[in-house]
C-alpha cells in the first residue's frame, strides 16, 4: 500500500459529513494509482462548506488535512495549514471530471512567493515541499474553466517517492 492510499484511508475515517457527497474509496491496482472516485453529479457552485474562501484573507482551515470542495468557472479557493519547520509535505488535488484546474499553489507564512515542486499525475495535480519555516502555509486553488469542477485536497507529511 503506497503513502496516498494509506494517507487518504486514514483521513477517510476521521471525515466527517463534509465528505459524504463524494462516492465510496477505489482501491488501487496495479495500473491505477490510488485516488478517490468523485461524484458523477454535476457540481454547483457555491454549495461546498469552505465559501466564501475566494481571497488569501479569506483562507480556510483544512481540517484533517483534508478539503472536500468545489471550484467555480473562473474562481479561486484558499485554504490553510499549519506546518513544522524541517518537514516535508505534499499538496494533492485530485479532480474526476470538467475541466482541469490549475496545480495548487503553495505560500509559506507571510510570503508571496511559491514554495515547492509541482506535479501532474493522472486525476491528480500536486506540489511537494521541505517547510522552511514554521507556521501557517496557505493553498491557493485556481480555475480558469468555463465549468465548475469538484476536488479533494489532501495535505500528507513525511518523506514520499518521488513522481
Amino acid at each position: 500500500m503506497d503513502l496516498v492510499t494509506l494517507f487518504f484511508l486514514v483521513q477517510k475515517a476521521a471525515q466527517t459529513a463534509v465528505l459524504s457527497q463524494w462516492a465510496a474509496f477505489v482501491p488501487p491496482s496495479p495500473a491505477q494509482p490510488a485516488r478517490p472516485a468523485l461524484s458523477s453529479v454535476a457540481p454547483k457552485c457555491g454549495q461546498d462548506a469552505f465559501e466564501p474562501n475566494d481571497r488569501r484573507t479569506d483562507a480556510k482551515p483544512l481540517v484533517a488535512r483534508t478539503a472536500d470542495a468545489i471550484v467555480c468557472a473562473h474562481d479561486t479557493d484558499w485554504f490553510y495549514f499549519e506546518a513544522v519547520k524541517g518537514e516535508t509535505y505534499r499538496v494533492a488535488l485530485f479532480y474526476d471530471r470538467g475541466q482541469v484546474p490549475e496545480r495548487p499553489t503553495v505560500f509559506a507564512p507571510r510570503r508571496h512567493v511559491a514554495v515547492g515542486t509541482g506535479y501532474v499525475g493522472q486525476g491528480e495535480l500536486g506540489v511537494s515541499f521541505l517547510a522552511r519555516r514554521s507556521g501557517r502555509h496557505r493553498i491557493r486553488i485556481e480555475h480558469r474553466g468555463d465549468e465548475a469542477v469538484p476536488y479533494l485536497l489532501l495535505v500528507s507529511v513525511g518523506a514520499l517517492e518521488e513522481r
